[in-house]
């Protein structure tokens, strides 16, 4: 699949437009030129009207990448501001979630790139304030980000510990669910006390009141659930190509003979071979992290139409009245068992590749523990175009462009 896209943003939007200038920033980038690719950025979130999300977080990459720290990290800050400010404080999104697990991966992995003691002070300070713009949910959602790279390092290691801390960390969130739902009887049971003083007029508002508030709720639950399904998507054809790359890497290293290699020669396939491995257990590691977000979503949409159906049983036990039932149960419990389906056909999480004949211990940098994913953004790009981004993606693919 090709990867240049400049040619058709051209044709669909003006040059003043936020993705002319990130198209042109990501085939810099692919090219392997950060500090320009960085430019393009800039340029584009500094234009008029909403902020672009991909673009801030290339452009915060770039600058990280091309070791321009500070202002990368002030830009984070800013970022971190947006993401937060999106959406109402009580009203979540899983946009915001995943953007905050990406803040989460790239601080877990400057703090470790080898010249991170010389700005310790400023990483330490640019993490407290972007932990007090995120608040306390999306504080969490950093780390679970900071989580996946360390089991991204872990599994690199071929060392054991990750998986547990994350079951561990699971767990406890379990427990607070129980907690939460003793609270939530212990409450039903005052309530039924109440209810058995409603008149008629105040049953037909609270009725009114509950459906709105439902109907909020699976809205905001089925925007989330598209949203991690669309990800998936891409995080597993992202994960095949890396595989192929991988693959094809692999073969060319069996056919070559490291010894008569120069030195820039052999680091450079090295640096490519351990970036595209690492490369391919990070969309690994995301797809299944993914696929449990999504379970956990389809889970809490049945859960809330469950509620629904009680609400409006009770409804019609006091009052004698008939509902009409809008929504739909079914959905919730086909993609529940889907998710289902996906978790336990699964494969496990791939491993350290064995040692060819290039060695693949490399020094720490951001762009191998976590590379800039280019199809994926390419790919979100040409679908921020609709279905004619994919027409002419195909018709380019004809041509052999």
């Amino acid at each position: 699949m090709p990867f240049l896209v400049t040619d058709f943003v051209c044709r669909m939007c003006d040059r003043g437009n936020q993705r002319f200038d990130f198209a042109n920033g990501l085939v810099l980038l692919k090219q392997g030129q950060a500090k320009p690719a960085a430019v393009q950025f800039e340029a584009a979130i500094a234009r008029d009207g909403a902020a672009y999300w991909p673009a801030w977080q290339a452009a915060i990459w770039a600058h990280l990448a091309d070791k321009q720290y500070e202002q990368g990290l002030k830009r984070l800050d800013e970022f971190a501001v947006i993401v937060r400010n999106a959406e109402k404080p009580d009203e979540i999104s899983e946009m915001q979630r995943e953007a905050a697990r990406w803040v989460g991966q790239l601080f877990e992995a400057v703090a470790h790139v080898p010249e991170s003691r010389k700005f310790d002070d400023l990483l330490a300070e640019h993490q407290v304030k972007v932990l007090d713009a995120f608040g306390d949910k999306l504080s969490e959602s950093l780390d679970e980000g900071r989580e996946l790279i360390r089991a991204r390092q872990f599994e690199l290691d071929q060392a054991a510990g990750a998986a547990r801390s994350i079951a561990e960390k699971k767990k406890t969130l379990r427990d607070d669910d129980k907690v939460a739902k003793l609270d939530k009887n212990i409450e039903d049971a005052g309530q039924e006390k109440e209810n058995a003083k409603k008149t008629e007029q105040e049953w037909k508002k609270w009725l009114d009141d509950m459906l709105a508030a439902s109907d909020k709720q699976l809205g905001l639950l089925d925007r989330d659930y598209q949203f991690l399904d669309q990800r998936g998507q891409s995080l597993f054809r992202s994960y095949t190509l890396a595989g192929t790359q991988l693959t094809a890497m692999n073969l060319s290293v069996s056919m070559t003979n490291a010894k008569n290699m120069d030195p820039y020669t052999l680091n450079l396939m090295n640096q490519q071979l351990l970036a595209c491995q690492n490369q391919m257990l990070g969309y690994q590691l995301e797809y299944n992290a993914n696929l449990g977000r999504m379970s956990d979503v389809a889970q809490r949409g049945q859960q809330a139409m469950q509620q629904r159906a009680d609400g409006i049983k009770q409804y019609e036990d006091a009052t004698g009245q008939l509902v009409k039932k809008k929504a739909d149960l079914d959905k919730w419990t086909a993609r529940m068992k889907a998710e289902k389906q996906k978790l336990e056909t699964q494969k496990p999480v791939a491993k350290a590749g064995k040692k060819g004949a290039v060695d693949k211990k490399q020094p720490f940098s951001l762009k191998t523990m976590f590379p800039f994913n280019l199809e994926h953004e390419r790919d979100q790009l040409l679908a921020s175009f609709g279905s004619a981004a994919k027409d002419d993606q195909e018709n380019g693919n004809a041509a052999g462009k």
